[in-house]
Formats: structure tokens, sequence, C-alpha cells
């Protein structure tokens, strides 16, 4: 982010140098460890581990715009989902690799360093635009919903997935737009809150008799939808 901001490719070269260290020295075929030493790397790595070395993948990607790095980047965030995800959303701090423990913690809020959790849903956030895949923005908005009344609890320690919160808010916003610019005003228009109908007529004149088509589109507002699932 320096380099770029500053326009010092100094910068940049020593960031792709670091990835390429991480990915060359730390990942073994599958299995990606926290730390190196006497040429030999050691420790499985935990979800901050994950989740930072993802995001910087994306900062190398917007920096340089070279492929692999976003190629690395996706490799990273899909382990993240597979080996650290819950049914319930969110992301424990341990994979399912690591030793058993007596209990999986999982832990949504910012201490010295920004939380895994808030930087591995951001990640996924870039990921779904920058890739326009909505595996990765469903994943984003359940550990979102999963930290929803946490964040209302305790805005002060959970600001990282505020700024999620915010950039899938933004998300959600820009592909609202899209859809609206995809698909012009209908020929008949009928909004209700939270339902919106339209209709799109082949004709709008005919004679008795004849027929015509109509291809109706119905947008239903996200709280609505989200309510009609998880209500009783």
């Amino acid at each position: 982010k320096a380099g770029v901001a500053l326009s010092n490719d100094g910068y940049i070269e020593a960031a792709r140098a670091a990835a390429t260290f991480v990915m060359q020295k730390m990942i073994d075929a599958d299995r990606f460890f926290a730390t190196y030493r006497e040429e030999r790397a050691h420790t499985l790595a935990f979800l901050d581990d994950y989740a930072f070395m993802a995001n910087g993948l994306l900062d190398l990607y917007d920096a340089t715009h070279v492929k692999r790095w976003l190629e690395s980047a996706k490799r990273v965030a899909d382990w993240v989902v597979e080996r650290f995800g819950s049914r319930e959303g969110g992301f424990y701090f341990t994979s399912r690799s690591h030793e058993t423990l007596l209990l999986r913690t999982m832990d949504p809020t910012d201490k010295a360093i920004p939380s895994g959790n808030g930087v591995a849903i951001i990640v996924l956030l870039r990921l779904a635009r920058l890739e326009r895949q909505k595996g990765y923005l469903r994943v984003a908005e359940k550990a979102l919903d999963a930290f929803g009344p946490v964040m209302r609890r305790f805005q002060r320690g959970t600001e990282t997935l505020l700024l999620a919160s915010r950039m899938l808010h933004e998300q959600n916003k820009e592909r609202s737009h899209s859809e609206r610019a995809t698909f012009p005003r209908g020929d008949i228009q009928l909004q209700v809150e939270p339902i919106q109908l339209s209709a799109y007529l082949s004709k709008r004149e005919t004679p008795p008799a004849v027929g015509l088509q109509c291809a109706p589109r119905v947008v239903i507002a996200r709280a609505l939808r989200r309510q009609a699932v998880t209500g009783p």
C-alpha cells in the first residue's frame, strides 16, 4: 500500500519478495505454517495468519496487477472457509488440522491487531467484488449475521467487523444499482415496501383474442428475505 501511495517501486518489490518467500517456503503442499527458522517451516498457521496473508496478497495484486497474486489470495481464502469455517457463520481460531482441543474458540474482537474474523470477511468481500463470485459474498454475509449481536453490543472492539459491514453495504448498493441498469423500468410498476413488481409487456395494446407476452420481475428487500428464512 505504501508503494502505491508513494509511487515507490522498492516498497512494492519488498512486498513481492516477502510474499514469494512465504508462498515458497512456508507452504508445503496444502499445509500452511506460521513460523520459519533454520531453513524449516513449522507450527501450523492459525486463522490470523491465513487472513492477514490473503489480505496482503490482494494488496500486492492491487499494486502489481499480476494474476498469480490474485490466484494465491483465492487459494488461501478458500482454505480459510474450508478449514476454519463454522456452520453457524464465522471462523474458528484453529483449523480442523490442529490438535483436538476441549473447545475451539472463535474471537470476533480486535485487540493489539485486527480481528482474524474481521480480516477474513474483508478478504472474502474483496474477492467477491474482484471475481464476481456470490459464494464468497454468501460466506461473508453469514459471518456478519452471526456476529451482529456482538457488533451491536461492543462497537469498540469490533471495528474491523464494522468496516466489513460497511463494505458489504456498499457492495449491495452497487449491485442494486447494477440490477436496475440491467433491468430497465417495466411497462407496469407496482411497489409496496418491501416488495417491488415490474411487468414487461410485448405489446401495450392488442385486439381481443390476440395474445401478448408478459415477463414479471419481483424484487424483495433483503431484510424481509432474511426474516422469512430465520423467522418462526
